[in-house]
């Protein structure tokens, strides 16, 4: 086995690892970085939209492979998910008033 084969398989190894500890939008965001890419729009969903099109993109050129990638899209539709449950909460109190 040369150094390169090594390094290879060490990378894989190293993959298949953050793949099963990838949990939170710490983890996703932390994927992203791996390609120099940092997101921050100002507004949370939206930059939960952009986050989600970045990971489409980073799939479509094979740049992450597919449990990397259904593993992001789900914690990604869990906070979208959340921030929008979070934005009718606060449109309903205000409609109270």
């Amino acid at each position: 086995m040369d150094q390169s084969e090594i390094f290879y398989t060490f990378n894989i190894e190293k993959q298949k690892k953050m793949v099963s500890k990838m949990q939170t939008m710490y983890d996703v965001r932390q994927l992203l970085k791996r390609f120099g890419i940092f997101i921050y729009v100002g507004n949370r969903l939206s930059d939960l939209q952009l986050i989600e099109e970045e990971l489409r993109e980073l799939h479509r050129a094979k740049l992450i492979n597919t449990q990397e990638f259904q593993q992001a899209l789900l914690i990604i539709w869990n906070e979208i998910k959340k921030e929008k449950a979070k934005q009718n909460k606060q449109k309903n109190d205000g409609n109270e008033m």
